[in-house]
């Protein structure tokens, strides 16, 4: 059974919960993000975590109240560009506390330079063509660009590596309609999958969806990378993104969320799905909304066609309504059998 995440309240870097009287930038910079990693959903049951679950209901309850006021400020007035002031930013919180269950830091190579692995390269030509699109020369063959950094990980996971990225472009992003015809594999090769390998916070969540899924096709025997390891790196590499203001609402970090929310709807749970969307709530409302995205728009659309597929599979309402998260396009409609690479109906 997939491990559990859940996610609570924000408190200053002493412990204490954020004053109000402190200026946006500065309460900002105060929010300590952190998501509580349990090994087991068993160990959820501690009296402790209950109640904080209990606490974070009322405070979603008092969340949706807020969106629903930002909904009214932004059909009352237009929007100017840029970053949403923060009153009306609503109150999406990551717990500040320490998980009672830390995965081991990793085995780290000793080598002192970044270690690459050889390119490994993808026949574009072999994507079907989107109808209605005028066919265009193939794009060169996509390698892996500068290298991927393994010496992130352990050494033993070094042989994995390029099969479990290879696998992502293969297989899950080739079932992504974003990436179908000549001009997605275009979008794939030349910006989406060189942008997440920009980042080693957007790598690790990159492989671990990847690994995953070759997981659930072939056997645990597939790679030799430990999911719950692998994990464990994941997200702290987002905790000590979210901590830093310059990085916080960055696009890499951005993508490692919603990576990991579609490993979470995937392989996990959908109440930690939701909790890691909820919290990239608040990250798209301080940059201004959707639509300022970078990545050509790709990770506006990825992240659309993930809140649409969610919703369908889960039959619950979509998490980003655009009249509160300004986007420059719509919801795509649901694809069943296409989120995560893995079916639902």
């Amino acid at each position: 059974m997939s491990p559990v995440t859940k996610v609570c309240k924000p408190r200053t870097k002493s412990g204490c919960p954020i004053e109000r009287r402190s200026s946006p930038e500065s309460k900002l910079a105060q929010v300590d993000f952190e998501f509580l990693n349990f090994s087991h959903p068993s160990e959820a049951k501690d009296s402790k975590f209950r109640k904080r679950v209990r606490s974070h209901v009322t405070r979603h309850q008092h969340q949706r109240e807020q969106l629903a006021l930002t909904a009214a400020r932004l059909a009352s007035a237009t929007p100017r560009p840029g970053r949403l002031s923060d009153s009306a930013l609503p109150q999406v919180h990551f717990d500040s506390s320490n998980s009672p269950c830390q995965t081991p830091a990793p085995s780290l190579s000793p080598s002192p330079s970044p270690s690459v692995i050889s390119p490994t390269y993808v026949d574009s030509r072999a994507v079907t063509p989107t109808p209605g699109l005028t066919p265009s020369p193939s794009p060169p063959s996509f390698a892996f660009g500068q290298g991927v950094r393994t010496d992130l990980y352990p050494l033993e996971w070094g042989p994995s590596i390029p099969i479990v990225l290879s696998h992502y472009l293969s297989t899950i992003a080739a079932q992504t309609s974003l990436f179908n015809g000549p001009q997605g594999t275009y979008f794939l090769h030349k910006i989406w999958f060189p942008f997440l390998l920009s980042s080693p916070v957007s790598q690790h969540a990159l492989l671990l969806l990847s690994a995953s899924h070759l997981s659930s096709q072939n056997g645990p025997k597939a790679h030799s990378i430990s999911l719950p390891e692998l994990r464990g790196i994941a997200i702290s590499a987002i905790n000590t993104s979210l901590l830093d203001s310059n990085t916080r609402s960055s696009d890499p970090v951005i993508a490692a969320i919603l990576l990991l929310a579609t490993y979470e709807i995937t392989y996990g749970h959908e109440a930690t799905y939701r909790m890691h969307m909820s919290g990239l709530q608040r990250l798209i409302l301080m940059r201004g909304g959707l639509g300022r995205l970078g990545q050509s728009k790709l990770l506006q659309r990825m992240l659309l066609w993930l809140d649409s597929n969610a919703a369908y599979k889960t039959g619950r309402d979509i998490m980003f309504p655009l009249h509160i998260f300004p986007a420059d396009e719509l919801h795509p409609a649901p694809e069943p059998g296409r989120l995560g690479g893995v079916a639902h109906g």
